[in-house]
């Protein structure tokens, strides 16, 4: 299999959980080359977040009934049966609401006959260390200018 896909995250207002809660957002495509067809797209880290899943109807092909999230409640899960993901078609827009307030890179896993992992991102419960230090960064830099400017 080959293909694209496009991976968004989103702090929504109308959240199903919070206003500004995060969502997870995806689209699949399937090249025209490829030799197999997309059974299932899933993500995981969600065992810690409540989760709202579903998705968008467009162009692309809806995932089946069975939108799930495994017993354990880390990784859900979009089933496209009847028909698949063909070569040369799309997902519709797969959505996951949160009730994470901060974001982390993460997986998408594209199956067909086997699975292929890519990278895209997870809920977190705080911000990832990186974006700490920007922020603290940022506030050092803002306080120096300010003393700088006001002396």
């Amino acid at each position: 299999m080959s293909g694209t896909y496009s991976t968004w995250v989103y702090s929504d207002p109308g959240n199903t959980f919070c206003s500004g809660c995060q969502d997870l957002v995806d689209i699949v495509s399937n090249s025209a080359g490829s030799t197999d067809s997309i059974g299932r797209v899933t993500r995981a880290q969600f065992d810690a977040f409540l989760t709202d899943i579903g998705y968008t109807p467009g162009a692309g092909i809806a995932p089946a009934i069975n939108v799930d999230r495994d017993s354990t409640g880390g990784v859900v899960g979009f089933d496209f049966i009847a028909p698949n993901v063909l070569p040369g078609k799309s997902t519709d827009v797969l959505v996951v609401e949160t009730n994470a307030q901060w974001y982390m890179p993460g997986v998408v896993a594209i199956i067909d006959s086997g699975p292929a992992d890519v990278l895209s991102f997870a809920p977190a419960a705080i911000p990832e260390p990186s974006s700490l230090l920007l922020m603290g960064t940022a506030l050092g830099v803002a306080v120096l200018l300010a003393r700088r400017y006001l002396a």
